[in-house]
């Protein structure tokens, strides 16, 4: 019996460090890069018709939905970008009743599969008031949809909640795009430069306030067979 996971960059791996190196073959992880929660959805139906019944999917993403939406709303690195993604920021309450119609056309046509949401978790959530305040509002918005469906769900702001709310976590969050391409060719999935990273920017899970350093890679993997074996 195998577990689905699709998600975002987070996911996928290729900055910071991979969780998926601490899953076994069970787990099937497949990421894109940039993805909203409801690209996710999108991308990931392709997949379905190769899932057998009664396996169980889980969609770990959101991140981009709150990143964007908090970075759209002021000058900076990610502004053109940002806006060059058209149709991606949205009200909260729009975005809600959007993923709301997804799941219930994805459980129409696949009603044998069990299906898992995640809550979010950004490091950079815990070092920026807005930002948080950002991230309980989605957050809140994920409970009461798995709630709907009666869906189970993966609490990974839970997790970092743990780890991060006793830590003087700073307020670094990736400057744009161009700088996570940078820290990817830098970092290059090692550990030990991943973590030499996180230290000179103030971070204890991630290297940029997104994606996992090996602490927050650990912390997402533990999160996950937690949940699953």
């Amino acid at each position: 019996m195998s577990v689905y996971i699709f998600g975002d960059s987070i996911t996928r791996g290729h900055y910071g460090i991979d969780y998926s190196r601490y899953l076994d073959s069970s787990f099937q992880v497949k990421g894109w890069d940039g993805s909203t929660l409801l690209q996710i959805f999108n991308f990931s139906t392709r997949y379905f018709e190769r899932i057998e019944e009664s396996e169980k999917i889980l969609f770990l993403g959101g991140a981009n939905d709150i990143i964007y939406t908090y970075l759209s709303l002021s000058q900076n690195g990610w502004s053109d970008y940002i806006h060059s993604r058209k149709n991606l920021v949205t009200s909260i309450s729009t975005w809600k009743e959007k993923v709301n119609q997804k799941i219930s056309s994805i459980l129409s046509a696949y009603p044998k599969n069990l299906l898992y949401l995640s809550t979010i978790a950004l490091e950079a959530s815990f070092g920026n008031t807005e930002l948080m305040e950002l991230t309980h509002q989605y957050n809140d918005a994920i409970k009461n949809i798995a709630s709907k469906f009666s869906l189970s769900i993966l609490d990974l702001f839970k997790e970092f909640n743990t780890v991060l709310k006793t830590k003087d976590v700073s307020n670094y969050i990736a400057v744009s795009p161009e700088s996570l391409q940078k820290d990817a060719l830098y970092i290059e999935g090692n550990v030990y430069t991943a973590e030499n990273v996180s230290n000179s920017r103030g971070l204890f899970l991630s290297v940029d306030g997104i994606h996992p350093n090996n602490e927050g890679a650990l912390c997402i993997a533990r999160a996950i067979k937690n949940i699953f074996v």
